[in-house]
C-alpha cells in the first residue's frame, strides 16, 4: 500500500469516528477519538515534535515513527505491527468503556497512556535493551520445560498442532450436526451437491489438475453452512455450548502456535489478517450497529480461525487432506442433506 491508499484509509477511519462520536443524538464523548485514534495521533505528534526539535521540516522522512523503533529495539516486521495492533486495542477497549464518561476524564487516560508508552520506548533505548523472540526465552530444567522446548522444535510443532486442528474441527462439526435440528430444503440440495464433489475427490485414485481447489472449496462452504446453522440455532444443549467454549480457544491457539513456532512458511499471517480479525470481533459491536445479532462477530471470528486451519491441513499432507474431505462428506451427507431433503419432502 504506498500513500494515497493509506491516507484514503486514514481519512476514512477519522470520518467515521466523527460520525459515531460527533453526533447530538448519541450520549457518547466528543473526546472519544483520542482513544480510537489514540495511537495514530500520538505517533503523529511525536515525530513532529521530534523534526522540529531538530530543525526539520515536519514532513520529511525518517525512521522515528513507532513500527520503526520497534524493529530498531530487535522486533521483527510481524511483531512489531502486532504490538501496535495490540496496543491500539487497548485503547479501543478504553473507548468502550470510557464512552459515557466526560471529556477530561477520556483526556486523561489518554495523557497517561502516551505518557507511559513514550517513557517506556525512552528508556528501553536509552538502556539498549533488545527483544529476543519467545525462542530465546529458557523453560528451566523442569518436566513442563522439557515437554513444551520438545513441542517447539520443528520437526515435531507441525505434526501436534495438525492433530489438535484436526480434532477440533471433527468436534465442531459432529456437535452442530447432533445439536442442529431439521434445515430448509435448499439448504439440504446445496449439502448433497457439495458432498457429491467431496465424494468424487475420495473416490478418485490420481487427482485431476483443478479437482484439489473445487474439493477444497467445497470443504469452505460446508464449514461457512456449520457456522450459519450454529449462528442461527436457538435453544442449543447446554454441553454443546460449553464445548464450543472450549474448542475454539484451543483451536486459535493451535493456529497461532503454528503460524509462528513452525518454519513453514506456505502459509503465513499477515497484518492485514490480524486487522480482519479485529474487525470480524469488534464491527458487530459498535454502539450504532444495535440491530446486528449479539453473536455475529464471534461467528466471524470462528469463520477466519476455522479457515486458517483448513488452509494449514490441506497442506500438511495427502492423509490430513483426505481425513478433511471424508469428515466434510459425512457431516453433509448425515446433518444437511437428510434433514434438510426429509423435512423438504
Amino acid at each position: 500500500m504506498g500513500d494515497g491508499g493509506s491516507q484514503f484509509l486514514g481519512f476514512t477511519v477519522g470520518v467515521l469516528a466523527v460520525l459515531l462520536t460527533q453526533n447530538e443524538a448519541l450520549p457518547f464523548s466528543a473526546a472519544l477519538p483520542l482513544l480510537l485514534l489514540g495511537l495514530p495521533i500520538l505517533d503523529t505528534l511525536t515525530v513532529i515534535t521530534i523534526r522540529l526539535r531538530e530543525g526539520r521540516s515536519p514532513f520529511s522522512a525518517d525512521k522515528n515513527h513507532l513500527h520503526h523503533r520497534l524493529l530498531g529495539r530487535g522486533f521483527e516486521h510481524f511483531e512489531a505491527v502486532a504490538v501496535i495492533y495490540l496496543l491500539q486495542g487497548v485503547l479501543f477497549l478504553l473507548a468502550w468503556q470510557l464512552r459515557f464518561h466526560s471529556d477530561v476524564a477520556i483526556l486523561a487516560v489518554f495523557v497517561g497512556f502516551a505518557a507511559t508508552l513514550l517513557l517506556a520506548l525512552f528508556a528501553a533505548e536509552r538502556r539498549g535493551w533488545q527483544w529476543h523472540g519467545l525462542g530465546e526465552f529458557r523453560l528451566g530444567t523442569t518436566r513442563v520445560g522439557e515437554i513444551l522446548l520438545r513441542l517447539k522444535q520443528p520437526r515435531r510443532m507441525p505434526r501436534w498442532t495438525a492433530i489438535v486442528e484436526m480434532g477440533c474441527i471433527l468436534l465442531y462439526f459432529a456437535g452442530v450436526a447432533i445439536a442442529v435440528g431439521p434445515v430448509g430444503r435448499d439448504i439440504g440440495w446445496l449439502a448433497v451437491a457439495l458432498c457429491t464433489v467431496l465424494g468424487l475427490a475420495i473416490l478418485q485414485r490420481s487427482e485431476l489438475p483443478g479437482i484439489a481447489a473445487v474439493t477444497q472449496g467445497a470443504l469452505y462452504v460446508a464449514v461457512v453452512m456449520a457456522v450459519y446453522l450454529d449462528h442461527v440455532a436457538a435453544d442449543l444443549p447446554e454441553l454443546f455450548e460449553y464445548a464450543k467454549l472450549a474448542i475454539f480457544p484451543v483451536l486459535t491457539l493451535a493456529v497461532v502456535l503454528r503460524l509462528r513456532l513452525s518454519r513453514e512458511r506456505r502459509f503465513e499471517v499477515t497484518p492485514l489478517d490480524l486487522l480482519v480479525i479485529f474487525v470480524a470481533l469488534a464491527l458487530p459491536n459498535l454502539p450504532g450497529l444495535r440491530g446486528a445479532p449479539s453473536n455475529l462477530g464471534l461467528s466471524v471470528a470462528k469463520l477466519v480461525v476455522l479457515f486458517y486451519a483448513l488452509e494449514m491441513l490441506a497442506g500438511h499432507s495427502a492423509r490430513t487432506k483426505a481425513w478433511l474431505w471424508r469428515s466434510g462428506a459425512v457431516f453433509l451427507a448425515v446433518v444437511l442433506a437428510v434433514r434438510g431433503l426429509v423435512r423438504g419432502l
